[in-house]
Parts: structure tokens; C-alpha cells; sequence
């Protein structure tokens, strides 16, 4: 068959007739028991029980092409195999890569990186950590590469891609065996290039970048020491940024070698304070073709004078981001009242916008329900928002601006009354596009969500029930018993485990409907059966939940959620806690609540009290002087911990001294002291250095041996709140 009837290329027939003839020489055809062979033998192929290709290549019942086997023999003699690089198939080039890569053949693979047939190198699904032998060959070569002026005939190499997406070009490629050899046939996929207007380096060095320990890994390390030595020459692109965590000189250590505009998806997966995000913003207005951004909780600093400045610092850079389609928020506090900044610098339409468990006010959802580029909005969430206190004119208003494109609304536990949702029912029947709604959370009544059917009669919409199983809360009770047999003998797991969980009788009659042996349902039941407390509380709703125990408890936990003064006082007043040995308000900010309503609550549990938190609540140096008495009448406190509140050093002197009393006192958590910041709230760890030698000093001068924890928040090392590997500073 001639070459150009398909069959195998004039070029193809020469290079295998030089093979063949110095495996001949070299008595590279063997039988398989390893001796010559008189007569002629079908030849064997094997490779590593590891390698890529033994993955991807061929069965074991496959017989081998003598293509296949001139390829893997020219690697036995690693000076043959360099010297046929020139004249090696296209077609040949990447199993063979792949062989020398896993058989780390390094000067052959320096070799092949430098003739490279093809614009792309796929590398990242053939890095095997921790042996980076091949990876460093392969950097070598292209050090050889960049530095020459004119770049061999073969060589069309201009991106190397370090992140796991060659699979398909490597399998294809080994696929070959099973294919017609014709190199026309094969088109290299190019990488899509950065829309930079500057001139593209030589080279461009593709990564995954999630950014989620304390120190870089070797990786990494080696990586961005490479591309440091080498800037000029190469440039080093991104698609997804995501940060779990590292602290922030890390993360400016690493950018600051990425060509930050090939970045097109930011997630910030872990909790920061407002001045560490305004620190990063700079870095996120280079990143002009962001697409996609995820900012996950925000807290407030104590420093309130520095809150402006850094919110303007950080709503700027929207001006840069040119493309930005999808803006998910997660807790911005910080935006209560200062919404419009952000919305005002928006230079694109959104696709998609999430703003969740945070409080907003009447001139945010004014100038949301304005800006225009939410009215092309596919997708809206504002659950966790509250409100209730809402003209519900200000929702209908912003439902209107979005009802043609609309896709996806997400209202859970935004407080919605009856009144509210009536309102808005005319122009959500506009939502014509809508496809998913979710109410979960919010106080309706059987009235309302029959309304609520008969507008969206027709729209494709919550198919399955969702909607009557997002508001089990909130059903009549005469619903319950026929919703849990339909659940029950639809073997509706999820949705039986919900009934169950908000069962309004004593009673739960489950013999008449148990079907042996189909026990799914049954084993579902217990689960929800759990005492636990919700994840969140509405402010002002804690009495509803306190007036109904039964019991005196040994241990309460309400953290991470914003609570109101009347909240305060009613737990304060519930006969049940009376006996506490463990109170858990870590998360709840008490900034702005009288130091009095936290006292009478201590005076309340302090004869029993034995483990104490409240880190991360703002609390302030009156207010914790103001409970100072209370707290060191709690005798057998074993545990206290204050972390993430602002506090002088000289009101924690007065905390040491008023705790020196307390005989079983054995682990105290306590934050660095608020003079060992600056102005900005940027921690200093000489003056906490300091700091800490004076603490210790009136810790001698009391004369009991203690020991404390010292935890500055964030934690320069590791960028997260209260630390969990600090050790004791004193």
C-alpha cells in the first residue's frame, strides 16, 4: 500500500528501516526468553505496571506495531534515541515522551522537549510528585531553548501546561496503535492565548493554582524559583485562583510571578478580615478578565475608623474587572449601608449575583433594584438576608428589573411574611424564564402558598414537591400525615427525614406503615430524631426555642449567628440554664450590647460554669470590665477563651489578676493585645514580643504558676482566626 493511499509515510519507511537495522546490530530482537532467535518471532512490548502508557495504550491481547516497537527499543540506547530525534515520526512523538518521562530517560526527554513536533506540552497528567527528575529535565531544556536565538527546524513548542487537562492528547496519541499512521490526520490543540495587548512572552507556563497551605510545597517552590530566574522570558498563566489558605505574603510571593490577567475564576475559600481583602483588592484589579469571583465571610474590624477606607479600597477595583459575570458574596458585613460603592463600579452585566447572610438596608435594595447591570440577572440569591421589616414595594421593584432573564431566586430565611409575598406574586408570575425557587425558612401561611401555586401555574417550576417540602416548617398541621405516607412509600428519604424533623404531634405511628423488608424508609426516621440546636436564629425568635425545654441543660452552643438585646435577656432569665457547665457564644457580636445583659447572664451560670467562649463576639474593653466581678465568682471555671476581641493591655492585666482566683482555672485563650497592631490593624511581632514579656511579668508578680495563650487574629502564620497549633506564649 503506498503513503498516499493511507498507509505508512515514505518518511516513516525510512526511519523504520534504520531501526530495524540497528536492532539487528545490537540483537535488540530477542525471543521472550531473552535469547536470539533463529526463526522469526512475533516481537513483545512491555511496559511499566505504572506507566501512562501501560494506562492508555493497548490491551494485553493488542499485538504490538513494529512502530511501537522501534520506539520503545531506541530507548534501550539512550545515545540512538537522541541522535533520531530529527527524523522520529510526529506520530511517534508522544508515546515516546511518554516512556522516557515515566522511565525517566532524562537526556532523551531533553531532547524531545527540544524538537517538540507541537505548539502545546501537556505535562501535568505525567507529573508523578515526589520525583521531579523528569519535570527538571524538561525545564532544562527549555532553559537550552529559550536561550537560543533561532529555534530548531521541528520545534513549534510555545506553551507548557502544568495542570491536569492532556488526557485526551495523550490518549489519543497512544490510541495511535489502533489508527491509520498519517500525521495529516492530527491537528495539536492550541491553548487559548491571555487577552493581554501586550506582546506574548516566548514561552507561557500554564498552572493550577489552589493556594491551601501554610508554606508552598516543593512543587511549587521549585516552579516559581524557576520563573523567577526567568521572567523575561516567560510568563506564567492561570485560568482558577483559589485560596483556602496561606497567609497573605505567601499569596503576593506567588502572584507576583503570574501573568494575573490570564486569571479568569477568583474563590476565596476561607474567612478574612476586611483590611486583609483590601489588601488583596490591588492584586484583584490586575486581574482584568476575572469572570467568576466567590468571596467567602468578611469581618469588620474593631478599628472603625479604617472601615471606610478599606471598603473604598476594595469596591474600586470592580472598576478594572471588565468581564466579570458571577459575584457571590458570602457574609459581606461589610457592605451593610455602603452597597452602592460596589454596584456603582460594575462595568459588566452580571450573570449571576449572590449576596447571603448579611444585613442590608432600605438604600441598598434601592440602589440594587437601579443598577443596570442586574437586569440581564440569570441567577439572584439573597437568602440569610433579613426582610422583614421591608416596604415590599423595594423587592417587587428589584423583581421587576429582572423578570425577563431570571432564571434561578433564592429567598430562604429571609423572614417573608404573608404581606410581603403576596406582593411580590404579580410580577414573579412575569418570571417567565424561572426555573428554580426557594422559599425555605420563611413564615407562610396554607393561605398564601395557595396563591403562591396559582401564580406559577404553568411555569416550569419546582418540579418534584420542592416547594411543599421547602416549607415544612411553616405547613398546616392537618398536611403532616398524608405528606409522610406519600414520603414513606415513595421511599423519599430526604423528604421523609424533613417531616420527620418538624413532626408538630407527640405521637409518631409508624407500625401500620413499615413494609418489611424494605427498611430504607425506617432507618430514615431516627436520624432527624437528633436534639440539636438550628444553625441559625432569626434575631429576636431565641425566646421561641427557650420557653419550650423540658429539661435543665448541662452544655448550650449559639455561635455564628447575630442575636438581639431581647434574646440576650431572655436567656439570661431561662430557669433551664441555671446549671450550665458550658457556654459557647463564640461568633456572636456583642459590640453594641449593653456590658450589663452579658453580667447578669454570667450571674446566672457562674456557680455551676466550667467552660466559657467567646471568641470572636467584639467585645470591647468596657464591656469586659464591666464583667469582670461576675466572671471571677465562676469558681469552677476550667476553661475560658477570649480570642478575636479587642482588648488594651491594661484591661487584660485587670482580666489576670481578677482570674488569679479561680483554683481550677488550667487553659485560657486570650488575643494579643490591641496595642500590638497598628492604626491599620496590621499585627506587629516585635511590640507583641514585648507585650508578651510584660504579661508574664504580672503573672510572676501574682504568684501562682499559669500558663496562657496568646493568639493574634488572624494568625500571621496561617491567615485563620483562632489558631488551633499555637503554643503557649506565656
Amino acid at each position: 500500500m503506498s503513503g498516499k493511499e493511507g498507509g505508512i509515510q515514505p518518511e516513516m519507511m525510512f526511519f523504520l528501516h534504520h531501526c530495524l537495522m540497528w536492532m539487528l546490530k545490537s540483537n535488540s530482537l530477542e525471543s521472550p526468553n531473552g535469547l536470539r532467535s533463529e526463526h522469526p518471532v512475533n516481537p513483545i512490548i512491555t511496559f511499566p505496571q505504572d506507566s501512562f502508557c501501560s494506562r492508555v495504550r493497548m490491551s494485553v491481547q493488542t499485538p504490538p506495531r513494529l512502530l511501537d516497537l522501534a520506539g520503545t527499543s531506541l530507548l534501550r540506547d539512550e545515545a540512538s534515541a537522541i541522535s533520531a530525534v530529527e527524523d522520529l515520526p510526529t506520530e511517534l512523538f508522544p508515546p515516546l515522551f511518554m516512556e522516557a518521562f515515566h522511565g525517566r530517560h532524562i537526556e532523551t526527554l531533553k531532547a524531545m522537549v527540544q524538537a517538540w513536533p507541537f505548539v502545546r506540552l501537556p505535562l501535568g497528567d505525567l507529573i508523578d510528585m515526589p520525583h521531579v527528575g523528569p519535570l527538571q529535565a524538561v525545564l532544562e531544556a527549555l532553559d537550552v531553548l529559550l536561550a537560543q536565538k533561532v529555534r530548531p527546524r521541528r520545534c513549534k513548542l510555545l506553551v507548557l501546561d502544568l495542570r491536569d487537562t492532556g488526557q485526551i492528547f495523550w490518549s489519543m496519541w497512544a490510541g495511535a496503535s489502533t489508527h491509520r499512521c498519517s500525521s495529516s490526520r492530527m491537528v495539536p490543540v492550541a491553548e487559548h492565548r491571555s487577552m493581554t495587548k501586550q506582546p506574548l512572552a516566548p514561552l507561557e507556563v500554564f498552572i493550577e493554582l489552589c493556594l491551601k497551605k501554610k508554606t508552598l510545597d516543593n512543587f511549587l517552590t521549585y516552579l516559581i524559583r524557576w520563573v523567577e530566574q526567568r521572567k523575561a522570558s516567560i510568563h506564567l498563566c492561570c485560568k482558577k485562583l483559589k485560596i483556602v489558605s496561606m497567609p497573605m505574603e505567601n499569596i503576593m510571593k506567588v502572584l507576583s510571578m503570574v501573568q494575573l490577567d490570564c486569571i479568569q475564576e477568583v474563590q476565596v475559600n476561607c474567612t478574612w478580615h476586611l483590611s486583609t481583602l483590601a489588601m488583596f483588592a490591588p492584586l484583584l484589579g490586575q486581574m482584568g478578565n476575572v469572570q467568576r469571583l466567590l468571596l467567602s465571610p468578611i469581618l469588620v474590624s474593631a478599628f472603625e475608623e479604617q472601615e471606610q477606607q478599606h471598603i473604598v479600597q476594595i469596591t474600586s477595583q470592580f472598576l478594572r474587572l471588565h468581564h466579570l459575570r458571577d459575584l457571590y458574596m458570602e457574609s459581606p458585613s461589610f457592605l451593610e449601608g455602603c452597597l452602592d460603592q460596589m454596584l456603582r463600579c460594575l462595568k459588566t452585566p452580571l450573570d449571576n449575583l449572590s449576596i447571603t447572610n448579611c444585613r442590608l438596608t432600605d438604600s441598598d435594595l434601592i440602589h440594587l433594584s437601579q443598577c443596570p447591570n442586574i437586569r440581564q440577572l440569570k441567577g439572584l440569591d439573597l437568602s440569610g438576608v433579613t426582610l422583614t421589616d421591608f416596604s415590599p414595594e423595594l423587592l417587587k421593584v428589584l423583581l421587576e428589573q429582572v423578570a425577563a432573564s431570571l432564571q434561578e431566586l433564592n429567598l430562604e430565611q429571609c423572614g417573608l411574611s404573608d404581606f410581603q409575598l403576596e406582593s411580590i406574586l404579580p410580577v414573579l408570575s412575569h418570571c417567565s424564564q424561572l426555573r428554580t425557587l426557594s422559599l425555605c425558612g420563611n413564615l407562610l401561611s396554607m393561605t398564601i402558598m395557595e396563591k403562591l401555586l396559582c401564580h406559577t401555574t404553568g411555569m416550569n417550576l419546582l418540579r418534584e414537591d420542592a416547594l411543599v417540602f421547602s416549607a415544612l416548617e411553616d405547613l398546616p398541621t392537618e398536611l403532616f400525615p398524608p405528606l409522610l405516607m406519600e414520603a414513606f412509600h415513595g421511599r423519599c428519604i430526604e423528604n421523609l427525614k424533613a417531616v420527620v424533623q418538624a413532626w408538630p404531634f407527640v405521637h409518631l405511628p409508624l407500625g401500620g406503615l413499615i413494609d418489611m423488608p424494605y427498611v430504607g424508609p425506617l432507618q430514615a426516621v431516627p436520624e432527624p430524631l437528633m436534639p440539636c440546636l438550628p444553625r441559625r436564629f432569626d434575631p429576636g425568635c431565641l425566646d421561641q426555642m427557650l420557653r419550650f425545654l423540658m429539661t435543665t441543660l448541662d452544655n448550650l452552643s449559639i455561635t455564628n449567628c447575630q442575636l438581639a438585646k431581647s434574646d440576650l435577656i431572655h436567656l439570661s432569665q431561662c430557669p433551664n440554664i441555671s446549671q450550665l457547665r458550658d457556654l459557647d457564644l463564640s461568633g456572636v457580636r456583642l459590640t453594641y450590647f449593653s456590658p450589663e445583659l452579658l453580667h447578669v447572664l454570667l450571674e446566672k451560670v457562674a456557680a455551676t460554669l466550667q467552660e466559657l467562649d467567646l471568641n470572636l463576639c467584639g467585645i470591647m474593653d468596657s464591656q469586659l470590665e464591666t464583667i469582670l466581678p461576675a466572671l471571677s465568682h465562676c469558681s469552677h471555671l476550667r476553661v475560658f477563651s477570649m480570642c478575636g476581641n479587642l482588648l488594651s493591655m491594661a484591661v487584660m492585666e485587670r482580666l489576670l489578676r481578677h482570674t488569679d482566683g479561680l483554683p481550677g482555672l488550667n487553659l485560657e485563650l486570650y488575643p494579643a493585645p490591641q496595642e500590638s497592631y497598628s492604626s491599620q490593624g496590621v499585627l506587629h511581632q516585635e511590640r507583641l514580643a514585648l507585650l508578651q514579656a510584660e504579661l508574664l511579668g504580672i503573672l510572676r508578680d501574682l504568684g501562682h504558676p499559669r500558663t496562657i495563650w496568646i493568639s493574634p487574629s488572624p494568625c500571621p502564620h496561617c491567615g485563620v482566626d483562632i489558631c488551633d497549633h499555637i503554643s503557649p506564649s506565656i
